[in-house]
Formats: structure tokens, C-alpha cells, sequence
């Protein structure tokens, strides 16, 4: 799963995904991607898309599988969007990557 930093209120911006060098999906809409077929080899860089004009790309990083665990009780605790998830930041030039 891919982590992106989106508003949703800029139309003219999206973000291009590459897998290995190949365009994988432009992002329009929403705040991260599973790639089914990735594998723990895959290399994923991303750029920006600003009115058409598509930005450099980000260097490359591979995703493992989180050795994250939900709690057994959940009851009381919440969850907002952009709370700590591993993956990689698709935001503006200023973001970093976690």
C-alpha cells in the first residue's frame, strides 16, 4: 500500500506512479495505491502532475510488509486520516518522505 498527501480541492494536480520504471496509474482522487502484483523486489518512484506538466521523479524505494498489528481491543481509539501508516509520500515539493 502507497501513502500520498491529497486535498482533493486541486484539480490540476495529480501524481504519476511508476513500478520499475513503467507507468503504473496516475493518481487523481484518492490517498494511497495497492499494487496486487508488487513484490518486495519492486521499485516505486513518483512525480508530480501539475496542470499537464508532469515533474521529476522522486528516487526510488522499495515497500516490505509491515510488521504492524492492530491491538486485540479497539474499542475507544480512532482513526484520521494521515495517522502514522508506512509508505510513501506523494505531497508537495516542501513534504518529506516517511
Amino acid at each position: 500500500m502507497l501513502g500520498t498527501e491529497y486535498t482533493g480541492t486541486d484539480s490540476d494536480t495529480s501524481y504519476n506512479l511508476y513500478k520499475d520504471g513503467t507507468l503504473l496509474k496516475n493518481v487523481t482522487d484518492s490517498t494511497n495505491y495497492l499494487d496486487a502484483a508488487g513484490t518486495s523486489t519492486s521499485k516505486y518512484t513518483v512525480s508530480v502532475v501539475l496542470k499537464g506538466a508532469e515533474g521529476a521523479q522522486s528516487a526510488a524505494v522499495t515497500v516490505g510488509r509491515s510488521s504492524m498489528r492492530a491491538p486485540a481491543d479497539t474499542a475507544g481509539l480512532t482513526y484520521n486520516a494521515n495517522d502514522a501508516a508506512p509508505g510513501i509520500s506523494m505531497g508537495t515539493a516542501n513534504s518529506t518522505s516517511c
